[in-house]
This record gives structure tokens, C-alpha cells and sequence, in this order.
């Protein structure tokens, strides 16, 4: 059931709010007047910007949702939000039709001009996010989950139940796997798609390597490693215990998984919560996927080898912060008290504490001096013979300390 309001000019588009003005930053608030339904237990943000082709093949798939058993998804229990910001196609005109499509779907759509310089992902997400809080807040539910998603992206069938389902058994946060579609990885450009592959293959063997050494127990194996904006969720309570999304042209979604950390929110990387994104070049972001897979290609095609941290470096970092989670649970007091002067102590959560210990050594000057980046075909073969080395230790019950060497 989309918000209706008609609008001078636009009087086709009942079945939507389509709201355009000029925000001030207090807007936030106002972009979706109509009142969150009782039984919303979810709320998808999802901002857009000249998303003409893609935002009905978006929206049709949050419309057909399902729960984890199969059924019909109880259309209640989510809303859609949907800020079409500083666009010049028909996005509105496609967002409508699905929403006379799908007449079930809690759809409500805000069409707006961002002033330069907030024109950006940024800030619309931010806005969006601001005003999901604001609604659960306003129908008494700390335990609203607000999630995210991009315009060129389509969820799984059970994304919405999936979330709900890992935040209620207590999951303050939730990352959603990030895949490309088997038939936009064909198309894809041969470099982009081969740096894509590798650096899926290292990510994936970092993740695991980690919950073998340093394992966090919301967060258990199996997991993956990705918290960005096409699939990211997070509790009322939490976003606004971390102060909410910050606002900056690119990679906002890392910044807001930084945050929720520094705050100790439990954040799980689950892989029942899938989406498929574009592969497409063309971003909307100053830095993003696209922008990645064009650096990929670029640096493919001329010769450059593909860097990453070698894996003496993440398995160093991650055995470090093993050790000072296990003094963390210990005592605090005796942490502090052996903590660096450069490091301000004391610390609310094990996750500021591990926040401010890497600003100061690990992403010091004297760490990548003894630690360089490695070629990722290297690094990752390191990675594969460390990882079973640590699963063979694992069934004999010895824990690795991290003065082994793998080279």
C-alpha cells in the first residue's frame, strides 16, 4: 500500500508521495509524513539517483519477499523508503508503476533537489536512515530495524525475513553478502572480473582465518566479510547509540560499520542475507564498486600487480588483537594500565579500544615498513597454507601463537 498524495503537475503518480523541494538539514524527519504502520518491523532505505533502468527490477523484488519457510512474507511487518534525490529521468514515473503493481507494498517515495555540495550518496542515505529512525522512534520502537539497499541492486527472496530474523536473536547490526549475478559477471570486463574473483578468494580466506583465531561469538563461522550499503541493517537503538550514518560523499556504509564498532554493537556477517548488485562501471559515487572495477581494469591492463596486506600482516594484526580482547575480558583497568601513552584511555567498549590501538600502531609508518603489501596471488596461497595449519591445530585443541612464520 504505497502513500498517496497527489501533487500539481504529477497527477498520474497517486499511488506515491512524490514530494519535490530543497532540504534543510532538519528535513529528515519530514521526507515520509505518512505514519509507520504498528506492525513494521523493518524499514528499506534505499536512495537513487537517475535509476530509471534498474529501480522496477529493485522494487519488484522487496514487493515479492517471502519468509525463510517459504510463505508469503506478511507485507506489515516492512515498509520501503525511497528518496529519489537531483535526477532528471523517469525514476519517479518507474517507482509509481510498481507501486500500482504491487498495490500490497508499503512504499513511500520522496522525490527531492539536493543543494550542492550534498548532492552524494552520503547524504541521501543519511537522510533516508535519519528517517526510518525518526518513525520507529515516533511508534515507540527501539527495536526498529532500519536496512539498507541500493537502486541497482535486487534483494533475495527472503532478504527482509532474514535480516529480521539475525537481528532478533541478537544482532545489534547485519551485513549482507554482496554478490554479482552470473550474467553480469559474464559481461563483465575480463580484468575486472579476474581482480573481482581473486579479491573475493582473499577476502573470503581473511574472514575465515579470523574466526580461527580471534572468533567473535555473534559473529560465528560461517560469515563473510562485507557491511556495505547494498545490504546493511542495524537496530534503532544501535544507530543512534553510534550517532548514526556519517555523512561523506563515498564509502559512508564503511564509516557507519566503523562506528557501530567503536560502539561494541554486535555485528553479524550473515550469509542467508544475500542481494545481487550491477556490475556496471557508470557509478553514482565519487568511490564504490564501480569505481573499483574501473581501477581493477585500468591497473590490469597496465601491467601493475594487484597489492594487498600479505598475510603475515593480517595474521599478525589478528593474533595482536586476540590478545588484547583476552586482556580486555580480564580487566579493563590492567589494559589501560599497560596501554601506550599515545593511545587514549580509558575506553567504553573492547571496539573503541581496538579503534584507537590500530589508528596508533597498526596503521602506523613502522608497521607498513615491516609489513609491505604482497602480490594477492602470494598472499593468498600464504593465507590457504596458514589456514590449515590453524585447522589442523584446532582439532588437536593447540592455539597458535603469533610468532609462527609462514614463509
Amino acid at each position: 500500500m504505497a502513500t498517496r498524495l497527489k501533487t500539481p503537475g504529477l497527477a498520474t503518480l497517486t499511488e506515491s508521495i512524490i514530494d519535490r523541494r530543497t532540504l534543510s538539514p532538519c528535513s529528515a524527519a519530514s521526507l515520509f509524513p505518512h505514519p509507520i504502520d504498528p506492525a513494521c518491523e523493518l524499514s528499506v532505505i534505499i536512495p537513487a539517483r537517475n535509476e530509471e533502468q534498474s529501480l522496477e527490477r529493485t522494487l519488484s523484488a522487496l514487493a515479492t519477499q517471502r519468509a525463510r519457510n517459504g510463505l508469503a512474507l506478511d507485507p506489515r511487518r516492512y515498509e520501503v523508503l525511497l528518496l529519489i534525490n537531483n535526477s532528471s529521468d523517469g525514476s519517479a514515473c518507474q517507482a509509481a508503476q510498481v507501486a500500482r503493481k504491487y498495490p500490497s507494498l508499503r512504499l513511500h517515495i520522496a522525490e527531492i533537489q539536493l543543494p550542492e555540495p550534498d548532492a552524494h550518496v552520503g547524504k541521501a542515505r543519511r537522510l533516508l536512515m535519519d528517517a526510518a529512525w525518526h518513525r520507529f522512534r515516533c511508534n515507540g520502537r527501539a527495536d526498529g530495524i532500519i536496512a539498507s539497499t541500493d537502486a541497482d541492486t535486487i534483494v533475495s527472496e527472503t532478504w527482509v525475513d532474514a535480516t529480521i530474523f539475525e537481528i532478533r536473536r541478537g544482532a545489534d547490526a547485519v551485513g549482507g553478502r554482496i554478490l554479482i549475478s552470473s550474467e553480469d559477471l559474464q559481461f563483465l570486463d575480463p580484468d575486472a572480473r579476474s581482480c573481482h574473483l581473486r579479491d573475493i578468494g582473499y577476502r573470503a580466506l581473511v574472514a575465515e582465518i579470523e574466526s580461527l583465531i580471534d572468533p567473535d561469538p555473534a559473529d560465528p563461522w560461517p560469515r563473510h566479510f562485507q557491511h556495505f550499503g547494498a545490504s546493511v541493517a542495524v537496530t534503532a537503538s544501535a544507530y543512534l547509540k553510534c550517532g548514526g550514518l556519517p555523512v561523506q560523499e563515498s564509502l559512508e556504509d564503511v564509516a557507519l560499520h566503523d562506528a557501530l564498532e567503536r560502539t561494541g554493537a554486535s555485528i553479524r556477517h550473515s550469509p542467508n542475507v544475500r542481494v545481487y548488485t550491477s556490475a556496471r562501471v557508470d557509478g553514482r559515487t565519487g568511490f564504490g564498486f564501480a569505481r573499483q572495477l574501473q581501477i581493477w581494469s585500468q591497473a590490469h591492463r597496465n601491467g601493475h600487480p594487484f597489492l594487498v596486506r600479505s598475510a603475515e600482516d593480517v595474521i599478525n594484526e589478528l593474533h595482536v588483537r586476540r590478545e588484547l580482547r583476552l586482556g580486555w575480558q580480564r580487566s579493563p583497568e590492567q589494559l589501560f594500565a599497560s596501554t601506550p601513552e599515545e593511545i587514549p584511555v580509558p575506553c567504553e567498549s573492547f571496539g573503541m579500544y581496538w579503534y584507537r590501538f590500530r589508528r596508533s600502531y597498526l596503521e602506523s609508518r613502522r608497521r607498513r615498513d615491516r609489513f609491505p603489501l604482497d602480490e594477492i596471488t602470494r598472499a593468498t596461497q600464504n593465507l590457504r597454507v596458514y589456514r590449515e595449519h590453524l585447522r589442523r591445530n584446532e582439532n588437536a585443541g593447540v592455539h597458535t601463537r603469533s610468532n609462527i612464520s609462514i614463509r
